[in-house]
């Protein structure tokens, strides 16, 4: 399995704060001194590209090698690649988790924006004031189980707007069941038509399911192994009314392979 590309960007900076003063500018002299450095290769096939400080915004700009990395999938997926860094935000110390505390105190987001070399597509994430304080002050609970533990990170970023009237609020673990809980825009979505074509969305999310990058088919084989099925449940904003899909922990192996 290939190694989170954030881990790079973590361990420069944590090289480059540590040479550094904490003071009031130290966003901007982040980017400036990190932009003289540019290119800084990550691995052996993704580099940065620029580093800039703009309206309380910290952005990495990310070229990667479309023969190693599927930018296609991450435009899919922005959501593990939130819950990825969002993880190493919990888990950072001494003057890394500094930078952070100092961004969340001051309003300022954190961006990461992918550029594949070859087709010019980019996806991006941002983080939050909001999102960053509270990665800082997640701990870890060791009496809870993995998957448990894996919920607790993704609906840090929670609620996600897919753009296409469906907004991801938030994952709950019920009774051995992750439901994934939707909430349907009406205006754009009818939901009486989606009940209506229940077979057709069944048949739309197992393709999802089964495309998934092999990051997010960790969260699938956290599942499998809990013994648990996967659920989605959207719910319209107007009336009220719900469509569940639900698959079993059959289907769940099949799709994490």
């Amino acid at each position: 399995m290939k190694k989170n590309i954030f881990l790079y960007v973590v361990i420069f900076l944590q090289a480059f704060i540590l040479n550094s003063c904490m003071k009031d500018n130290v966003m901007e002299t982040v980017a400036k001194e990190v932009n003289k450095k540019c290119p800084i290769a990550l691995n052996s096939v993704n580099e940065i590209t620029a580093v800039e400080y703009e309206n309380k915004i910290l952005t990495y700009r990310i070229k990667m090698d479309e023969e190693f990395s599927k930018i296609t999938a991450l435009s899919r997926r922005s959501s593990t690649l939130r819950v990825n860094t969002l993880r190493l935000i919990t888990g950072s110390e001494g003057n890394l988790r500094k930078l952070y505390e100092l961004a969340a105190d001051e309003g300022v987001c954190i961006r990461y924006i992918y550029k594949g070399n070859n087709s010019g597509q980019e996806t991006s994430i941002i983080l939050f004031p909001s999102q960053i304080e509270r990665a800082l002050n997640e701990k870890e609970d060791k009496g809870i189980s993995r998957l448990e533990a894996e919920i607790n990170f993704a609906n840090i970023s929670m609620p996600i707007d897919e753009g296409n009237g469906i907004i991801f609020r938030k994952i709950e673990f019920q009774n051995k069941v992750v439901y994934y809980l939707c909430d349907v825009d009406e205006k754009q979505i009818s939901i009486d038509n989606l009940k209506k074509n229940e077979s057709e969305l069944r048949r739309s999310l197992k393709q999802d399911l089964k495309g998934l990058s092999e990051e997010d088919k960790q969260f699938l084989e956290m599942i499998k192994e809990e013994g648990c099925s996967l659920a989605y449940k959207y719910k319209g904003t107007t009336t009220g009314k719900e469509v569940i899909v639900m698959f079993s922990n059959d289907e769940v192996m099949e799709f994490a392979r």
